[in-house]
C-alpha cells in the first residue's frame, strides 16, 4: 500500500509541474517593407530599378477584420510616410507591422514627387480612390510619378510574377510610372575643313522659350476586392499654363566636333503639344582659318519653331508624351551654314533594366 502511495503522489505533483510549461506562444510582428520598380511605359516589361538615392510617399488605409465597410484608419498617419532605401530595403521611418488578424488589410497609395491631394471614399460599394495634382508648376528638375495602387495587403510578399527589382527577398510591390516627359539637346559639327580652309564651330547659347510648366493631372483607382496592384485609370495633364523659358542659366560655350556632346542635358516638363510659340534659339560662333594667312569670326543666331521637326522614322513630333524621352540632336555645317536637327523619341527608363513579367 505504501508504495502505491507515493506513486499516487508523485503523479499529483508532476501534474502541475507539467502545466507550468504550456505557454501560449504570441506571433512575432512583421514589419512592412516595400519591393520597388519602374514601369518602362505602356508595357508590362522592361522594369528598371527605382534608384536608390531616391525616396517616395505612401500613404495607407487600414481595414480592420470586422470593420471592412466602416472608414478606414490611417495606417501611417493622416499625412503619410516617407519610404526610403535603408540597409538593403525600402522601408518607412520607423517599424510599422502588420495586422494581426488575417481578414484584416491595408491599401496602399504612393507617389514620388509633389503631394497630390487624395479623395478615398466608397462609391457604388467599392472603396474608391482619386489622387489629383492641381495647378502644380514642375520645374526642369522636378520629379513626378506614380505606383500603382496596392490593395487589401497584409503581409510582406514576394510574387512569382514580379520577383526582386531593388534587391529586397519581399515587400508591396510598388511599380512606379513616369508622369512627366524630359528632353536635352546634343549638337555636333558636321563638317571640320575643305582644301586649306578648316572651321571650328563654338556653341555660345541655346534656349527653348514657351514652355507650359503649370497644369492639372488626375488618376483613379477602384477596389478590385482581391490582393494586387492595380494599374490606375489616367486623366492626362491639363489647364496647361506659363512660358517657361529653359534653361534656367546660360550655357556654357563649348566648341563642336564631329562626336555629339550634350549641350543641355535632361529637363523635366510637363506633357504637352507643340506650338508654333515653342521657339529654339542657337548661338554660335563659326571660326573660318584660311591657312595660316587669315582667321575669320562669325557671330550667328538661328530660331526654329520645336514643332518642325521629324524624327528619324519621318513621323512628326507633335506633342511631348507622358513616358517619353526625347533628344534633339543638332548638326551644324559651317561650310553652308546649314543646321539640321533630329528629334529621337525613345522611352523614359531608369539606368538598369530588368526583363520581368509583371500581370
Amino acid at each position: 500500500m505504501n508504495k502505491w502511495f507515493y506513486i499516487a503522489i508523485l503523479a499529483v505533483l508532476a501534474a502541475p509541474l507539467g502545466c507550468s510549461r504550456v505557454e501560449v506562444v504570441t506571433a512575432p510582428q512583421k514589419a512592412v517593407s516595400f519591393e520597388v520598380g519602374c514601369y518602362a511605359p505602356q508595357t508590362r516589361a522592361g522594369e528598371v530599378k527605382f534608384p536608390e538615392t531616391e525616396s517616395f510617399s505612401s500613404r495607407g488605409y487600414l481595414h480592420a477584420a470586422g470593420f471592412e465597410n466602416e472608414a478606414p484608419q490611417y495606417f501611417f498617419g493622416q499625412d503619410g510616410e516617407t519610404i526610403s532605401f535603408t540597409n538593403g530595403e525600402w522601408l518607412p521611418s520607423h517599424d510599422y507591422f502588420w495586422p494581426k488578424s488575417a481578414s484584416s488589410y491595408v491599401n496602399f497609395i504612393s507617389w514620388c514627387g509633389t503631394a497630390p491631394a487624395i479623395n478615398y471614399v466608397k462609391v457604388d460599394e467599392k472603396w474608391d480612390a482619386v489622387a489629383t495634382w492641381s495647378g502644380i508648376t514642375v520645374g526642369p528638375t522636378d520629379k513626378l510619378l506614380w505606383a500603382d495602387m496596392a490593395w487589401r495587403y497584409n503581409a510582406n510578399v514576394s510574387p512569382a510574377t514580379y520577383g526582386s527589382v531593388s534587391g529586397v527577398a519581399q515587400g508591396v510591390p510598388t511599380l512606379f510610372h513616369h508622369a512627366l516627359s524630359r528632353i536635352r539637346f546634343q549638337a555636333k559639327q558636321s563638317k571640320a575643313s575643305d582644301g586649306s580652309v578648316s572651321w571650328t564651330v563654338r556653341l555660345t547659347g541655346l534656349s527653348l522659350t514657351g514652355i507650359q510648366n503649370k497644369g492639372s493631372f488626375q488618376i483613379e483607382n477602384v477596389d478590385p476586392e482581391a490582393k494586387q496592384t492595380k494599374a490606375w485609370t489616367v486623366t492626362e495633364w491639363n489647364n496647361l499654363d506659363g512660358t517657361e523659358t529653359l534653361p534656367a542659366t546660360a550655357i556654357t560655350a563649348k566648341d563642336l566636333t564631329a562626336e555629339v556632346q550634350d549641350v543641355l542635358d535632361w529637363q523635366n516638363v510637363i506633357p504637352q503639344s507643340l506650338t508654333e510659340s515653342m521657339k529654339l534659339t542657337v548661338d554660335y560662333t563659326i571660326v573660318t582659318n584660311y591657312g595660316s594667312t587669315k582667321t575669320v569670326e562669325e557671330d550667328c543666331t538661328a530660331t526654329v519653331e520645336l514643332n518642325k521637326f521629324t524624327v528619324s522614322e519621318g513621323e512628326a513630333i507633335t506633342s511631348w508624351q507622358r513616358g517619353k524621352q526625347y533628344t534633339y540632336i543638332l548638326n551644324i555645317n559651317p561650310d553652308n551654314g546649314i543646321i539640321t536637327i533630329l528629334p529621337v523619341e525613345t522611352d523614359w527608363q531608369g539606368p538598369q533594366e530588368y526583363n520581368l513579367n509583371v500581370e
